[in-house]
């Protein structure tokens, strides 16, 4: 084989390579989108479908909870709605992916600002979170 072939194997396999990762993010991305989407109509089984049964969710005041709660609560109606608040950084390693951005989240009145570390993993071909961990950013003093 000459280095020319070498090199362009190489290439077609990084190529294919990254295109699998874009490929990757998309879904991710879409999956974080139909979260958002499943809280806002309180959809508990879209929810349900996204979510791994081992799912782990540390929310901003530190308390940790399951699937079970996260359902319960969005059935109760006590999850707040969000949107996404800038780039999203989604990061693909094989079947794992970690994503990254701020969310504002629906507080009663007044909007709160929180940032998420979502971890997804693809299962039978289905991406689904695992652990889930959201921390408020600070608020301005108010004078």
């Amino acid at each position: 084989m000459r280095y020319d072939d070498r090199t362009n194997r190489s290439t077609r396999i990084f190529s294919a390579g990254l295109s699998l990762a874009a490929d990757s993010r998309d879904e991710v991305s879409n999956a974080e989108k139909a979260v958002a989407a499943a809280r806002a109509a309180d959809d508990a089984s879209a929810l349900d479908r996204l979510t791994a049964d081992d799912f782990i969710w540390v929310r901003p005041t530190g308390a940790v909870s399951g699937k079970k709660e996260l359902l319960d609560d969005l059935s109760a109606g006590r999850l707040a709605k969000y949107y996404f608040d800038g780039e999203q950084r989604i990061r693909i390693f094989g079947d794992t992916a970690v994503v990254t951005g701020a969310r504002m989240l629906h507080v009663g009145a007044a909007d709160r600002k929180i940032m998420v570390t979502n971890v997804w993993v693809r299962k039978d071909g289905q991406w689904q979170r695992v652990s889930s961990q959201t921390a408020y950013f600070p608020q301005a003093d108010k004078k």
